[in-house]
């Protein structure tokens, strides 16, 4: 968990809750649960004992709030249909000698409060509707004029998962984030498996170990469900983005793979659906072209948008394992970068040359 000390932070205008406040702090917005003292910034600490709710006592225990992390998965969730601003990240906050949680969050400043409770009623039953399919639900109806802002429900601290929860957002996972007939990656933590891709396989055959990521963004062109996103996080890349293809048969990878990266507590990683034959990214340090060249070619912008190293895994059909039938990959390769060496071959499937083209 990342710490931020300051020695002392105003407030916006724009929010006083019962159980929290809004502050900028580096331009970035963050929602800091300032009623509960923290004793350690750590997500352990958090998760057994914070609870997002007014400071128990003996004649009021706590009772139907939410843990940090269960309400920003189920916040994040809203937001993906439009109900809810985003969160980015749990953060620990010490201001002068006191120990806060905090979230990062989407800036909503502008948008206004409901001007009745009435009018805030009909967001916070499209989020309950919402909880029917992903396993969430409110402990009580409890909302007010100052829990939605412009149609974003800001105030989550009585959703729970419901006992079905994971298994509900499993069956969303293996539904929309399956290519051919399983899911492309596996994630062992969420028992999800994939069939013939091994993802731990790869990791160790592209020799990503051996690339430094602290401190630097990342670009995974084909991510599927975003495996190789957490990866790079857990290394210490700094910004990560995923991007793969559109909608086309019925799929939304983009929501798989927020759905377990969120499960996992990765709230920071970017995922963008977009066509690669017709959509050039922003460029990024790493850039991670995986299993993509039979689908899309390899783009002549390839070279543009990779600012140090490139890793790059062939899956041209029917070759051998041998270099020189890709001969024709290697010649566009170099011509785009100052070093191409072949590293060695994924071999879950047909081997398949895996290539560091360094700028």
């Amino acid at each position: 968990m990342r710490i931020i000390k300051q020695p002392k932070i105003e407030l916006m205008d724009i929010y006083r809750g019962k159980h929290c406040f809004m502050a900028k702090i580096d331009n970035d917005t963050y929602r800091i649960f300032d009623v509960i003292d923290a004793d350690e910034l750590t997500d352990e600490w958090a998760d057994k004992n914070f609870h997002w709710g007014d400071y128990p006592s003996e004649f009021k225990p706590y009772h139907g709030w939410s843990g940090l992390k269960e309400a920003t998965i189920i916040q994040n969730i809203c937001w993906y249909h439009g109900l809810a601003p985003r969160v980015y990240e749990i953060v620990g906050i010490e201001i002068g000698d006191k120990k806060h949680f905090a979230q990062r969050i989407e800036d909503i400043s502008h948008l206004p409060f409901c001007e009745t409770h009435k009018d805030a009623e009909p967001t916070y039953e499209a989020v309950k509707k919402l909880g029917e399919t992903y396993g969430f639900h409110t402990e009580k109806d409890d909302v007010s004029k100052r829990d939605v802002m412009g149609g974003k429900l800001v105030d989550f601290n009585t959703f729970h998962f419901t006992d079905d929860h994971l298994d509900r957002v499993k069956a969303i996972i293996r539904d929309k984030g399956h290519y051919g007939k399983t899911v492309y990656q596996s994630e062992p933590k969420m028992d999800i498996i994939s069939t013939p891709r091994k993802t731990d396989h790869r990791i160790e055959a592209m020799k990503l170990n051996k690339i430094d990521f602290r401190g630097k963004s990342v670009l995974d062109l084909g991510c599927a469900t975003g495996a190789f996103c957490r990866y790079a996080k857990d290394r210490g890349a700094d910004k990560v983005l995923g991007i793969d293809f559109e909608d086309v048969v019925g799929t939304d990878t983009r929501l798989a793979a927020y759905l377990i990266s969120w499960e996992l507590g990765y709230f920071d990683i970017e995922f963008e659906a977009q066509d690669l034959r017709e959509y050039k990214p922003e460029p990024a340090k790493i850039v991670l072209f995986l299993s993509m060249s039979f689908h899309i070619g390899i783009p002549d912008w390839l070279g543009e948008i990779t600012e140090e190293l490139l890793v790059f895994e062939e899956n041209s059909r029917n070759f051998k394992e041998d270099p020189e039938v890709t001969k024709n990959t290697i010649k566009k390769l170099k011509s785009m970068f100052r070093k191409v060496e072949l590293v060695g071959y994924s071999r879950d499937r047909e081997p398949q040359p895996i290539f560091w083209c360094t700028k």
